[in-house]
């Protein structure tokens, strides 16, 4: 009969080498593909997606209510592509690992959309990724968690929401929770606030 810590291990192994396998073909694979197969090694699956065409498409789509400022329009300009990955419900919410479970007022989130997106070039910094983070969260009213792919690298990022305290209706958005870079021979996963 196999020990408690023995099957904790075991299970622990195979988990990372799910994600392993999710991340060696994250530069290569189609970018909702790929960012769906390492968000499934997370914990992260449903069948809820849409088709947002290109870059431009997706700003005319959600800005139209929701007004950038020219500098948050800016950080588009970074974006080579863009997927919607699949949408998490209030269904589901309970059924998904650690990311959805810390950080945020469980009350306010009825569902959550995951993103991806693949950057122009491969010299993107913690406060790059953290401010498309916020910009792009400010376009819907539920939690938008982004996975970018950067120079075949995955990175995901997650901003911190709470209640307005004038305005229990609106969200302020506060930190950016970043796990970046990751590879297939990754061994330690980071994660920063900003």
């Amino acid at each position: 009969m196999a020990r408690a810590e023995d099957v904790a291990l075991n299970e622990t192994q195979k988990a990372q080498a799910a994600l392993g396998d999710a991340l060696s073909g994250f530069a290569f694979k189609p970018l909702r593909e790929a960012a769906a197969s390492v968000l499934k090694s997370l914990g992260y699956e449903s069948d809820l997606t849409d088709d947002v065409g290109s870059v431009a498409e997706f700003l005319d789509r959600y800005e139209a209510e929701k007004k950038l400022t020219e500098q948050q329009r800016n950080l588009f300009a970074n974006w080579k592509d863009v997927e919607i990955v699949f949408q998490i419900t209030d269904d589901e919410i309970g059924n998904v690992s650690n990311l959805l479970n810390s950080g945020f007022d469980r009350g306010r989130a009825s569902s959550f959309v995951f993103l991806a997106v693949e950057l122009t070039n491969a010299d993107y910094n913690r406060s790059a990724l953290a401010n498309m983070t916020r910009a792009v969260n400010r376009l819907f009213a539920m939690p938008i968690v982004v996975a970018f792919r950067c120079d075949g690298r995955f990175s995901l990022a997650v901003v911190h929401r709470r209640a307005h305290r004038r305005d229990q209706e609106r969200d302020v958005l506060e930190g950016v929770t970043l796990v970046t870079r990751l590879h297939p021979t990754a061994r330690i996963c980071k994660s920063w606030p900003t």
